[in-house]
């Protein structure tokens, strides 16, 4: 699955290989490392420098990972209980969404490779993305036994002073976009225990 485009090729995400792979003029060039930790989840890049989120999958914790001229040049090791899905670079900071292994309602903020603050959101947050000034996110809503609430919410994060504003949408909000003067919020409705869909799904 692509996660970026850049003007000289694309990057691709290998999650079974622990890869990122650069590609140009359709063809595979090149390589790196995505980190130690298991199962990469999403790819962002500022100057020379890429963070990827490593999310752990089932059987090992995430991370989330600096790389630079194509080496490893920090990783945060995240504790058990967190499961990070997307992240965005917001100045000098990072924001990382955290699914939670069992549960979590929290977005984390990292600055100088460390973890130095979170906000409180809803239940399972998981898209993140900054336009217009504001970071916007989404939270699913999933209970810690995966069943849904009702609705799930946006949240609409002020960076100056992480106040946050919650609009309140149809359950399972998981993928956010900015495009000219609009936000757009995709929910991937309710499936029961076997994945089968409950209700549809809405952008």
């Amino acid at each position: 699955m692509i996660y970026l485009i850049i003007s000289y090729g694309a990057f691709v995400i290998g999650q079974n290989t622990k890869q990122v792979y650069v590609i140009y003029q359709n063809q595979v060039i090149d390589s790196f490392p995505t980190g130690t930790r298991a199962v990469p989840n999403y790819l962002i890049n500022f100057s020379d420098t890429f963070v990827i989120v490593n999310s752990g999958g089932f059987f090992d914790d995430g991370s989330i990972a600096f790389v630079k001229n194509k080496n490893i040049i920090n990783e945060i090791l995240l504790p058990s209980f967190m499961n990070p899905l997307e992240a965005v670079k917001v100045n000098d900071k990072i924001y990382f969404t955290d699914f939670g292994d069992v549960f979590n309602n929290k977005i984390y903020i990292i600055q100088n490779f460390q973890i130095v603050d979170s906000i409180i959101v809803y239940k399972r947050p998981s898209s993140i993305t900054y336009c217009f000034g504001y970071i916007f996110s989404t939270s699913t809503g999933i209970n810690s036994d995966y069943s849904y609430d009702d609705s799930s919410f946006v949240h609409k994060i002020n960076p100056m002073n992480n106040n946050v504003l919650n609009l309140k949408v149809r359950s399972n909000a998981n993928g956010v976009k900015c495009d000219n003067n609009y936000v757009y919020v995709m929910t991937s409705g309710t499936y029961d225990n076997n994945f089968n869909p409950l209700n549809n799904s809405t952008i």
